[in-house]
């Protein structure tokens, strides 16, 4: 997966890393300080976490999963963006370009209030 690319290269690059979320280990269960902690979380998780502070997040993709829990296409949206984009912790947010105008569509603002970088 992309969280285990991103983690094999930084631990490689000699940075002191751990796996946790949906693969490696449990989120509440990472307690370690001075350590890059790379989380997979789910859609799921995000629409109930108050608390994720990331410095760093990317977003991989938005598709029609779980609209039978989060009960449409906008609350889907909402629960994977909202963390990513409303956050002061974050220095850099990726996310294809795609995914991006979803969200501006959905909370009535331009992709143009974004920095982006096209492929």
């Amino acid at each position: 997966t992309t969280c285990k690319i991103i983690a094999h290269l930084l631990k490689k690059n000699k940075f002191n890393v751990e796996l946790g979320g949906n693969i490696g280990t449990p989120v509440l269960d990472l307690k370690q300080k001075n350590i890059f902690f790379v989380i997979e979380a789910s859609s799921f998780q995000l629409s109930h976490s108050k608390f994720i502070h990331p410095n760093y997040a990317i977003l991989l993709n938005i598709t029609n999963d779980h609209l039978d829990w989060h009960g449409s296409m906008q609350e889907y949206i909402k629960s994977k963006m909202n963390e990513l984009s409303d956050n002061d912790f974050i220095k850099t947010s990726i996310f294809p370009e795609r995914e991006l105008v979803l969200y501006c569509n959905l909370i009535g603002t331009s992709k143009n209030s974004y920095s982006v970088v096209s492929s």
